[in-house]
């Protein structure tokens, strides 16, 4: 007779402690009386496998709408860092607006549609900060500054 897929109602607790309610895995399997090994076997059978993946895929679904929903806000406060121009705090500030731009994840536009040539809700680069960003990318590379 095969062994049944279906998690039980110990493991569905366990995993509801762990994620719901955002519990330390230790202290979880305390509660429930779960030793070590035991959690360790329910890591390797497929149902247990698939509701921690599944939960785990809820939880990352959830960040990215969390910083997608703030992105814009991020974007701006950042291009405020980096125009200040002081210091090493600008300096960081372009740089992570070059890795928000970089992990965007930049979408091919289908053929039917044109992409806004600059939209009203995208903060705009001043010459100043162009260069700022220019620079800390040959600063990055190991590029040699020019001075005029």
């Amino acid at each position: 007779m095969a062994k049944t897929t279906k998690l039980s109602k110990r493991q569905r607790s366990v995993i509801d402690e762990l994620f719901v309610k955002e519990n330390d895995e230790q202290k979880v399997l305390d509660n429930y009386k779960v030793s070590r090994s035991t959690f360790e076997k329910w890591q390797n059978e497929p149902a247990f496998i698939e509701c921690i993946d599944s939960l785990i895929a809820i939880a990352h679904r959830r960040y990215a709408i969390t910083i997608a929903n703030n992105a814009q806000k991020a974007a701006k406060r950042l291009m405020e860092l980096a125009k200040k121009g002081e210091g090493e705090t600008s300096r960081k500030a372009c740089l992570d607006i070059i890795s928000l731009n970089n992990s965007a994840g930049a979408r091919p536009i289908p053929a039917n549609k044109q992409e806004p040539e600059n939209p009203s809700n995208m903060p705009q680069l001043s010459a100043a900060t162009a260069a700022k960003l220019l620079a800390v990318l040959a600063e990055e590379a190991g590029i040699p500054q020019i001075d005029d």
